[in-house]
């Protein structure tokens, strides 16, 4: 049972998608177990109304294994998708309907969304930027403890004013912003030093 005088653990904004209006319409698929990433996006593009931009080269031949147990909501379609594209080292961002797909070291060239609010990130924005204004904790610290977490898909300090700039994926973000909200606390200076 849950107590309603707690307050909740964590204050993070949520960087999930918006809801999509046909969210939960069932969709029996009846996929093969072996499926091309571009299929995927066919799919993708068809129920959630999406078009889409990617290099032919890097995609091709790029394959993933699915089981999916029973028909699945057109809602589901897209976390499948990102997380297809993460797996196989690819991201993607929006602008318009139009969605471009990279490789995720090309994260930076396709201008992800910069600065996104509560809501205000859209269905194809799977990588986005954050700018954090660190008051306590310097930024080489807050790069550090990142980079050790495994966050951060490029982060870029910039200590004369307190500033890390993170990209990362979209469903990470908060786990990004909780941690630096964690260790930014007033003090005794903090160091984060990972072996």
């Amino acid at each position: 049972e849950s107590e309603p005088n707690l307050e909740p653990v964590s204050k993070v904004r949520s960087y999930e998608p918006q809801a999509i209006a046909n969210g939960n319409e069932m969709l029996e698929l009846d996929l093969p177990e072996k499926l091309n990433v571009i299929e995927l996006l066919d799919l993708m593009g068809k129920y959630l109304h999406l078009d889409y931009l990617y290099d032919e080269r890097a995609l091709a031949g790029k394959e993933v294994s699915l089981k999916l147990q029973g028909p699945i909501k057109v809602r589901d379609l897209y976390p499948l998708v990102e997380s297809v594209l993460k797996f196989r080292g690819f991201v993607m961002t929006r602008k318009g309907n139009l969605v471009t797909i990279v490789p995720t070291e090309e994260a930076l060239n396709i201008d992800p969304v910069l600065h996104p609010e509560a809501g205000d990130v859209q269905l194809g924005d799977v990588v986005i930027t954050r700018v954090f204004k660190l008051k306590h904790v310097d930024t080489a610290s807050a790069q550090n403890l990142l980079v050790g977490m495994k966050l951060g898909a490029n982060i870029s300090p910039i200590p004369e004013t307190g500033t890390l700039i993170v990209t990362e994926y979209a469903y990470r973000m908060a786990r990004v912003e909780e941690l630096l909200e964690m260790v930014d606390q007033p003090g005794a200076p903090r160091q984060f030093r990972f072996r």
